[in-house]
This record gives structure tokens, sequence and C-alpha cells, in this order.
């Protein structure tokens, strides 16, 4: 009922009690009336009168409040502690609980429904975010790489199985401790560190010692934000690359073996052709195949110089054992130009070279040089006659130093840029092999940035030209 209703419903109430309270006074008088029979009297039977009628109104009164209390308790105060109940089950985690009563007042009701409309509301979330959870734990249990997750204070929020594994860590034991309580690996620890303090995702290789075995990890690290885009802590990735370095590092011993193998033969194969040639030989077969024999020969044995220089960048940049210096840009690029040069001039080409003579960089003199002798080499041979090659480099404002070789050539097709840096990739195979090279120099120029904890990339437009940039970070 409504809160009229129930007014209504007091009211008869108050007017039973109202009524008997007027009989029960009127007797009183009509009592004390009767008992005057002396005018003398008539003092003390007002008086009588006077405190009967009070006691009357208090019999009323008295009778009145406990109509109203009973009423009250029936329609309202049990409802209402029905409801404390039900609300105390849902603080419980029983949000299935109903109310034992239905409310006769309908404003009791109307708060009774929707008590049990936002029960079943947050039972309805409750059971998606469980759901949700549940999927996301059997998604981090079944990835073969780690996930470390931590929050603000660098305390661990997640770990997964292959994480717990990498790092023999027990998962139950870590939630909510410290990295540094829990995680014996000062690299790992320093990684974490530099990724809450990162606005940018950072990748690093580690090397960790789990028992007598020496893993090699490569680990990826970004901020973990929450809905609304706000830093709450980090989350990294862990691979385990040991094996595949393992077999990474068997390619290289192996191209090297195999490359210093083939030097002797092909060295002992181009001096007997050269000999044949000066000694002019009377056949036309001989004098046709010669010159063609030698010209593949040397093609073979700068694939085997390239190969055995790609494997040397590979080892000692994987390994750190080159020397570096912070040395003046502008002396090695005029030695590369140098280099070019002839070439250059073959074509009619002109090399230009521009860098502040104040520009220094921390790198391996003879590897960067090999590395922009074989951009200019690629401009050169690309480039139309009489054309114009641009050798710059400059520092950005963010410190990064770059080294860039323009040409006006053809341009490559977008299609063929992100692989471009590949061994033996060529966009063009037939042009290619027309113009010569082994196909290995983009990738040496790769190999060789990344040794010095840099890149290389590529910019090319169709008919206009290519830019390519070996990029060092600041010194």
């Amino acid at each position: 009922m409504t809160s009229r209703r129930f007014i209504w419903k007091i009211v008869p109430a108050y007017l039973l009690a109202f009524g008997l309270g007027t009989v029960g006074v009127a007797w009183y008088v009509g009592e004390s009336v009767r008992q005057v029979v002396d005018p003398a009297d008539a003092g003390a039977a007002v008086s009588r009168i006077y405190w009967n009628t009070m006691l009357g109104g208090l019999i009323m009164a008295v009778v009145s409040v406990v109509l109203t209390l009973v009423i009250f308790s029936r329609h309202v105060q049990r409802p209402l502690r029905d409801l404390q109940a039900t609300a105390r089950r849902y603080a419980s985690g029983d949000l299935g609980a109903v109310g034992r009563s239905s409310p006769e007042v309908q404003e009791v009701a109307d708060v009774t429904d929707a008590f049990e409309d936002m029960a079943r509301n947050l039972d309805e979330k409750i059971r998606a975010i469980t759901r949700h959870a549940n999927e996301r734990q059997a998604v981090l249990a079944s990835m073969v790489e780690g996930v470390l997750a931590v929050d603000a204070d660098e305390r661990i929020i997640t770990i997964n199985s292959a994480a717990s594994r990498l790092l023999e860590v027990e998962p139950e034991s870590a939630h909510g401790r410290a990295v540094v309580e829990v995680i014996r690996h000062p690299k790992l620890q320093i990684f974490v560190g530099r990724a809450a303090r990162s606005d940018a995702s950072i990748d690093d290789e580690i090397t960790v010692h789990v028992g007598d075995e020496q893993r090699l990890l490569q680990v990826q690290g970004a901020a973990l934000r929450d809905g609304e885009g706000h830093r709450v802590g980090v989350v990294a990735v862990l691979h385990d690359v040991s094996r595949l370095r393992q077999l990474e590092g068997i390619r290289q011993q192996f191209v090297a073996n195999v490359s210093h193998e083939l030097k002797t033969p092909i060295t002992a194969i181009k001096a007997a052709i050269e000999t044949l040639i000066d000694e002019r030989p009377e056949t036309d077969a001989a004098r046709r195949f010669l010159p063609l024999i030698a010209r593949q020969s040397d093609r073979l044995h700068a694939i085997v110089e390239d190969l055995l220089t790609l494997a040397r960048v590979e080892q000692d940049g994987d390994r750190q054992q080159f020397p570096r210096q912070t040395v003046p840009v502008l002396p090695v690029l005029r030695a590369s130009a140098e280099t070019c040069q002839a070439k250059a001039d073959a074509k009619g080409v002109d090399l230009v070279v521009e860098a502040d003579e104040r520009l220094e960089a921390r790198m391996n003199t003879a590897l960067l040089e090999q590395a922009v002798v074989n951009l200019l080499d690629n401009a050169i041979m690309y480039s139309p006659d009489r054309g114009r090659i641009e050798l710059r480099a400059a520092r950005a404002d963010d410190g990064e130093m770059s080294i860039e070789v323009r040409d006006h050539g053809p341009g490559i097709e977008p299609e063929h840029l992100p692989r471009l840096f590949e061994r033996f990739y060529r966009p063009d195979r037939a042009r290619s092999r027309d113009l010569g090279g082994t196909g290995l120099g983009l990738a040496i120029v790769k190999h060789v940035a990344q040794a010095h904890e840099g890149r290389a990339s590529v910019d090319s437009t169709p008919g206009v030209g290519s830019v390519f940039r070996i990029h060092l970070p600041a010194a």
C-alpha cells in the first residue's frame, strides 16, 4: 500500500482510541457528578472530575500509541528488518537472497524491489568478470612466452606458468611481493625499473642463470594502463631464445667455415684464369669463355668476401667484441666516398659529402666505413649516368645521429621496402643480376647498424629516388 493508504489505516485506530477515551471520560464525569450529594462536597467533586478527565485522556493517549506501534511494527518495521537482513546477506556475497515477506507499504516495497534488482545486476556482472578472469588465466597459462605484470610499486600482480618456469618462481608465493624479493636476476630487475620509467615500449636481451643452465631471454616491456589510460604498472613479456641463438651461432659458424674453405680454391681459379687470359688464347672459344669465367669467379669471390664480413659482424656484434671509440664522422664519410670515387667517375656520377666537422659518434671506424661504402656502391649502381648522390650526416634533437645516402635513381616500390635488408633479397632480380652485386650489401649495413646499437632504414619513391640511413644512438 502507499503511504497515504497507510495513514488512512492508522486514522481508524486513533478514532477508536479517541472514542474509548471519550466514553471513559464521560463515565468518570458521570460517576463523579452522581457522587455529589452535598453542595459542600462540590469542590472535591470538581477536583475528582479534573483528575478523572486527565486520567481518561492519558488512557486514550496510551491506547493510541499502543495501537500505532502495533500497526507500525506490522506494516513498516518488520519489512525494514527483513530488508536489513537481506542487505546483510548481499554484503556477505549471497546475491541470490530475496526478502521473506512482501511489504504492504508501497515505498518499502519499492526499496525492496530496487535491492533485488541491484543484486541481480551485480550477480550478472560478477559472473561476467569471473568468466573473463578465468578466460584470461587460461590464455596466460597456455602461452609459451612468459608474462610478468607488476603494479606502480613494482609488486607482482600476475606471473604466468611460463614465466615462473623461466625464472624458477612459485606463482602463488610471488603474488603481491616486490620484484626484488622474488626475482633473483639483477638485469631483469633493472629492466622492470627502466620500463616503469619509460613512456614507450622497450626491449632487451638478458642472460639469466637457472641452476647450471644459462638462458638468453628476449624481454619486451610496456606500461600497464587502466581503462582511463593512467599508468598503473608494467607488463613484461619474456621469450626464451636460447635454442634459437644456439642454432644461429651454428649457422654463422658454418657459413664462416664454408666461406673460408671456398676462398682458397676461388683465389686459385682466379689466378689461373688471369694467367690464361694474359697468354692471349688463340681459339675463339677460349677468348669468349675465359672472360666470362673470370667475371663469374670475381662475383663468386665477392659473395664469399661478403659472407665472411657478414659472419664476422654478426658474431662480433652479438658478443660486443669489436672496439668502438668516439671519433669525428666526416673523415669516415670522406674515406668511404674516396673508395667509391672511381666507380662514380666511370658513370659520371657526382658524389657530394656534407657533414659538420665537429660531429662525432661512438663507432668502429672500419665497420661503419664498410657499411657506408655498401650504401654508396648501391646508389652508384642504380643511379643514371651523370647523376648526383648526396652523403650527409647530422644529429637530431634527441641526440640520435643519422648518416644518409640519397640517390636520384629509379626508386623502389613500397611493397619491397620491408624486406630490402634481408640476405639476397632483390626487388628487381633481372636488373640486379645485370648490374652485379652479391645481394648481401644491405644485410651487412643492417648488422653493422645493429652492432652499434642502432638501426638501418630506407625511404623511396618510384621515379624519384631513394634515401638509405644508418641511425646511431646518442654518444
